[in-house]
């Protein structure tokens, strides 16, 4: 048996989220395992998976487990793809010879979700933190399930069959992608319509 078999899933005891300990993503998964796991993320929405050390082709690999890739978000506010992965969006708040190496720039991004202008957004986005500050960082998650579960009765009535359309034109950071202009209206502004409860 697979040392990859013997993970433990530990809750943060919040109201999402759960440690996976034990398990090793530089090593293929097995079809088992990953059910474990897809369970897992069922059940408590957010997992995390500390003290990994992945490879780019280790983190597509454990990515895809999950289904197709989409290509990182179009137009970046400077251009900066990642270098040779479309799959991988690079966010970051180094600057190198005064250009920002993320393709978001180097600000702090707005509470948003991800990629949700698109008519098919992706059912899951995994952050591989590369360098992370000892505290802080003030990256949270919010259990969207919850939230709606303790509206009040009559806010969930009025807010029944409603739709909201999902920006295009910026990013998570709430700046302008390239390509796109100030000008448009919020009828003809580009993005998808998605139910505002599903």
């Amino acid at each position: 048996m697979s040392a990859n078999n013997q993970f433990e899933v530990i809750p943060t005891g919040a109201a999402l989220g759960a440690d996976i300990v034990g398990l090793d993503l530089t090593q293929e998964i097995d079809g088992d395992v990953f059910k474990k796991v897809t369970a897992a993320w069922d059940q408590h929405l957010v997992l995390r998976f500390r003290n990994q050390n992945l490879t780019e082709d280790q983190f597509v690999r454990f990515s895809q487990y999950f289904g197709a890739l989409d290509k990182a978000p179009t137009r970046p506010v400077n251009g900066a793809y990642h270098p040779t992965r479309e799959e991988i969006a690079v966010i970051s708040n180094i600057v190198k010879e005064g250009v920002a190496i993320g393709g978001l720039g180097n600000s702090e991004l707005v509470w948003h979700q991800d990629m949700t202008y698109k008519d098919l957004p992706p059912k899951a986005s995994i952050l591989y933190g590369l360098t992370t500050p000892a505290t802080g960082g003030d990256t949270h998650f919010y259990n969207l399930n919850r939230a709606y579960e303790t509206l009040p009765d009559a806010l969930r009535e009025r807010i029944k069959g409603l739709s909201c359309k999902h920006d295009a034109t910026r990013n998570s950071a709430g700046q302008l992608r390239a390509g796109f202009d100030e000008t448009y209206s919020n009828e003809n502004r580009p993005g998808a319509v998605h139910p505002l409860v599903i």
